[in-house]
């Protein structure tokens, strides 16, 4: 009877266990009669406390089950009950042949309604996050690492058919940064507690080699002991070299997707994946700290296309990975198709921290335009960076290479204390560091 009113109302009646209490003493009674008359008083009243205690020893452990949210408070007095009335041995018996029954009910209807292998991706992320926190703090501790972000240009020759500031979008509001915003936006970052600027932009014609050379210099030399990170597109070898011998070190670069067939969807005919992944090992080559990724649900992109980026970024071996959910824009041809799954974005993030221990990553933007609290479940998944905009709030808008992007009108000082006080709600502590690649 529990069980069917378990089953149909989802609650166990209070008279169901009131009624089981009742017929448990009443057994105990009748099982009495039958003996001798000297020995029915005393083996009554040892049956009896044996039941009490039984019941109540299941209640107190229950009760602290019940407070994790472990078990419900009905399933806790059936529980009691039987416990109290056919003794611990039997009693788990029940339960094992209960949770059997229960899984094989559960399957079939996941299977019926065509949620199991979503189920199987909450379990398998749960898991996966167990594991990516151990491996977490075996190189970083509890620390996650600022970037401060600087987004220069939104200039762009290329024509990426996902992206917000591709060239064709007529109506994206083009800006260009000076050198001397820029260098205030590194000023500014500095006294905030940044020890990482991160000089984002679409490949900009206007900013020559010689431009970004002299840029890096004077930020090298005004802060010494900061990291100085380009994220500027494709470049030619010589090109990043002397980046580097500027005083560049590290370089973003996402591979956006590692099968030819999904690159070819996602980008036009003058682009080529051969020589995206070219130019990250070249990037290696040259001794950078390197970060590759990709976007989850990208329009075309299947389960086995996601397995390829995994297995390049094995090979890879990138101190960086950044990825996060596909999120459309209204100006593109792409702008009707659906966002990509949070729960997937996280599921991944914590198959990269299982697969490169050692990796800084990101808990992106994207993720937290896509989920409220996208940041925190990120670094609970295994991410250990966080990326606050330092560019100036008259321009943040205009870099929209998706649409409703969060933080675009919050001063940087806003940014960073809102970060520490998310961070710091899941247990975790962000530091000024430059947060280099662990050894």
């Amino acid at each position: 009877m529990a069980a069917w009113s378990d089953w149909k109302y989802y609650r166990i009646p209070n008279r169901l266990i009131i009624f089981g209490i009742v017929s448990g003493i009443m057994s105990l009674v009748f099982q009495a009669a039958d003996l001798e008359a000297g020995s029915k008083i005393p083996w009554l009243l040892l049956a009896l406390s044996g039941f009490l205690v039984r019941g109540v020893a299941v209640l107190v452990l229950g009760i602290f089950l019940h407070s994790l949210g472990m078990i419900g408070a009905a399933d806790l007095k059936l529980v009691a009950l039987l416990a109290a009335w056919l003794g611990f041995s039997e009693t788990i018996k029940i339960l094992c042949v209960g949770f059997i029954l229960g899984a094989v009910w559960s399957l079939q209807k996941m299977l019926r309604y065509g949620s199991a292998f979503q189920r199987f991706l909450y379990l398998s992320a749960y898991i996966r996050q167990i594991l990516s926190n151990k491996k977490i703090e075996k190189y970083y501790g509890n620390k996650v690492y600022m970037r401060g972000l600087i987004e220069f240009t939104n200039f762009c020759k290329n024509n990426c058919y996902y992206c917000g500031i591709r060239r064709d979008n007529k109506n994206a509001s083009r800006y260009r940064l000076t050198e001397e915003e820029i260098l205030d936006c590194c000023k500014n970052g500095y006294e905030l507690g940044f020890r990482t600027f991160v000089l984002q932009g679409g490949e900009d014609p206007y900013f020559t080699d010689e431009k970004i050379v002299d840029i890096v210099k004077k930020i090298r030399n005004s802060y010494p002991d900061c990291a100085i990170t380009l994220s500027i597109g494709e470049k030619t070898k010589e090109s990043y070299r002397l980046y580097k011998e500027a005083g560049a070190d590290r370089y973003l670069l996402r591979h956006e997707t590692a099968n030819e067939d999904h690159y070819r969807h996602l980008h036009p005919e003058q682009m080529s994946l051969a020589n995206r992944k070219q130019c990250l090992r070249n990037l290696k080559e040259l001794g950078y700290q390197t970060g590759a990724g990709f976007m989850v649900g990208a329009p075309g992109q299947t389960l086995e296309c996601l397995a390829e980026d995994l297995i390049f970024l094995k090979e890879l071996n990138p101190e960086m990975v950044g990825i996060g959910p596909f999120i459309p824009h209204h100006d593109t041809k792409f702008a009707d198709e659906p966002a990509g799954s949070v729960e997937l974005t996280l599921f991944l993030l914590s198959v990269l921290r299982i697969i490169l221990p050692k990796c800084l990553l990101p808990a992106t933007t994207a993720l937290g335009t896509a989920d409220p609290k996208g940041r925190e479940k990120g670094l609970l998944a295994g991410a250990n960076v966080v990326m606050p905009n330092l560019s100036p709030v008259k321009d943040r808008k205009k870099y929209e290479l998706y649409d409703n992007k969060i933080c675009t009108g919050d001063e940087a000082a806003e940014c960073r204390v809102c970060l520490k006080n998310r961070v710091k709600s899941v247990g975790f502590e962000l530091v000024e560091d430059r947060g280099d690649v662990a050894l």
